[in-house]
């Protein structure tokens, strides 16, 4: 299930998407917010599970155990986001993506040319049938 909120349409400038690849042994929740909480996206993923959602300008993501309600989740990571303005050099230009790697109860920021081969099969993967 790919995470996008009911906003999602047309991408404003500051916005980009987010690809985020666990590759911890457990499952983990991860919640996308916006600056003003007034938008988010919330995912869970199976180790080895790719998903993608939109990010919002100056929002955080935060990493959670996973739970059946969203208050029952320790949280265990949290960061702010990246936009194109700030982290340009971790952003794929042409699809306005940016990719983060979930190890070891954290959330790392990756470049497109760092992804591992193992990653990019997994997009691959992911990606033949559509989001």
């Amino acid at each position: 299930m790919c995470a996008l909120p009911k906003t999602w349409g047309a991408v404003r400038e500051s916005q980009a998407t987010g690809v985020f690849i666990n590759e911890d042994h457990a499952k983990v929740q991860i919640n996308v917010i916006s600056k003003d909480k007034k938008e988010a996206a919330e995912m869970i993923l199976a180790p080895e599970a790719i998903e993608r959602s939109v990010l919002f300008a100056g929002g955080e993501v935060k990493l959670y155990t996973p739970s059946k309600d969203v208050v029952s989740g320790r949280l265990l990571f949290s960061r702010s986001l990246p936009t194109p303005s700030t982290a340009s050099e971790f952003m794929e230009r042409s699809t306005r993506t940016f990719y983060f790697r979930v190890r070891d109860r954290k959330i790392t920021l990756v470049k497109p040319k760092d992804l591992t081969s193992t990653e990019r099969r997994w997009l691959m993967e992911r990606t033949k049938a559509g989001w």
